[in-house]
């Protein structure tokens, strides 16, 4: 199952799956992101949206944040994970299965 779940991702996205721990996570990023300005913790996500050229992250706090990737490490009922659903709904709707949506787990189903 995992197996297949991975080759499916791969296949559909163009990139290959890799899951970590939210420690996992941020221990990656603090170890090798040099502008540890540009790592936002503890920031509460409002609403996110993007374009050809960008992402732009809305805080609750009144912040705004633009760049080229957005790595959300904050579980799978997340704000940016519900975001990332939404998007993918506006770009391709029904690409993502309510059912998945709904998945307490981040395996996708081929």
């Amino acid at each position: 199952m995992i197996a297949g779940t991975y080759a499916h991702m791969t296949k559909s996205t163009n990139y290959r799956a890799c899951f970590l721990d939210r420690q996992s996570v941020l221990e990656v990023m603090s170890n090798h992101v040099l502008d540890k300005s540009r790592l936002h913790l503890n920031k509460k996500v409002k609403s996110i949206e993007s374009n050809e050229k960008e992402a732009t992250v809305y805080c609750m706090d009144g912040t705004i944040y633009k760049g080229d990737l957005i790595v959300g490490a904050d579980g799978i009922w997340s704000t940016v994970r519900r975001e990332m659903w939404r998007l993918a709904d506006m770009y391709e709707p029904g690409r993502i299965s309510e059912k998945e949506k709904k998945s307490k787990t981040d395996s996708i189903e081929p």
